[in-house]
């Protein structure tokens, strides 16, 4: 009785954006609008897209890595990328020039090696 009187509440109080996150584990995940994904592994080796964001979705690194390849992160419209992580070796896309991405706590090394810390 219990149980089933916390899960209503639950359903009640939580609202319809409210951001659900799951693992991303391998190249070629896309996290839905408003969702985050949470890297669970370092990933390397892909080509196109590695991790697609939808609209306000998110992808928390996790202390991992994603190096090489063409975009490492492919943001659709606004999205956000947080560390503490690294994107190396590779580029952030996204899909039109209205779309804007945050990062932060993160570490991005572009083809040159050269280290640029994300915005605070």
């Amino acid at each position: 009785m219990r149980t089933a009187l916390l899960a209503t509440l639950a359903s009640i109080a939580l609202p319809g954006g409210l951001s659900r996150g799951f693992d991303v584990t391998a190249c070629g995940q896309t996290a839905p609008e408003r969702d985050v994904g949470v890297l669970q592994v370092d990933l390397s080796g892909f080509s196109g897209a590695c991790v697609t964001l939808e609209d306000r979705a998110s992808l928390q690194l996790n202390g991992h890595t994603i190096t090489g390849g063409t975009i490492a992160v492919h943001c659709v419209e606004n999205c956000s990328v947080t560390g503490p992580g690294a994107l190396s070796q590779n580029s952030i896309g996204r899909s039109t020039t209205s779309a804007s991405i945050r990062c932060s706590s993160t570490r991005t090394r572009p083809p040159s090696g050269r280290t640029t810390a994300g915005s605070p």
